[in-house]
């Protein structure tokens, strides 16, 4: 299955959120008076610069969903990541932010005027020495498979995302997948029938992450805050 670029790069940031750029959304932005009421799903990523990168990461999200989890959209509020204001686009807010290191803190504000909540959650150490056993995808082999093996830091966090996202020879022939596994874990194998849609990947990138899971304190709505910070690997 071929998916849109954008939302690939977010799925392999790990991010749930439909936030694709250029796509209609499948929900209508409400009224902005209801944040009290709404469900929100925070997310932040850090990722260990180990090289030049060639897309555009969105570091920083935000979605507001009236009524609940799964609502429409809500817009017009005004939203802040340590205080860099997050640009609402179709149905989240989002920014590309100044990198917030591991052990720092990052924290969400969201605000319509007479309503506001935040949410503060430190950035986790990210895992290292991430390698790819033989060092490069074969999907020549219906029945073979592929072990990825990393170290994670000292201190673990809530758990360990795995996320991949496979370009094919055409810009739209994007492919993604991605794990939640134990945040000691430190391999995992992946068989070409998980990932049948990337024998045709001429890049497949990964993300190793830890994630640490918080919350909108006191907020009535309900809510969720990730916070990752990853190791990036790239074959062809």
């Amino acid at each position: 299955m071929s998916y849109p670029a954008k939302l690939v790069v977010l799925a392999l940031a790990g991010i749930t959120l439909a936030l694709m750029t250029g796509c209609t959304s499948s929900t209508s932005p409400s009224a902005v008076a209801e944040l009290e009421d709404s469900w929100l799903d925070a997310y932040y990523i850090y990722i260990a610069p180990i090289r030049d990168r060639d897309i555009s990461w969105v570091t920083c999200a935000l979605r507001a969903e009236l009524g609940g989890e799964g609502g429409d959209a809500v817009s017009g509020l005004s939203v802040t990541c340590n205080g860099e204001a997050l640009v609402f686009n179709q149905s989240s807010y989002l920014a590309d932010i100044t990198d917030i290191a591991p052990g720092e803190t990052v924290t969400f504000a969201a605000s319509d005027g007479q309503y506001g909540v935040t949410a503060s959650v430190d950035v986790p150490q990210p895992p290292s020495n991430l390698v790819l056993e033989g060092g490069t995808w074969d999907f020549s082999n219906p029945g073979g498979s592929h072990t990825l093996t990393w170290s994670n830091p000292a201190t673990q966090a809530d758990s360990v995302l795995v996320a991949l996202a496979g370009q094919g020879l055409h810009p739209l022939d994007v492919y993604a997948y991605s794990t939640v596994l134990p945040s000691d874990v430190t391999q995992v194998v992946l068989s070409n029938t998980d990932l049948a849609d990337f024998s045709g990947a001429t890049e497949i990138k990964c993300l190793v992450s830890q994630s640490t899971l918080g919350a909108f304190t006191g907020h009535a709505g309900g809510s969720e805050v990730w916070v990752r910070a990853a190791i990036e690997g790239v074959w062809r």
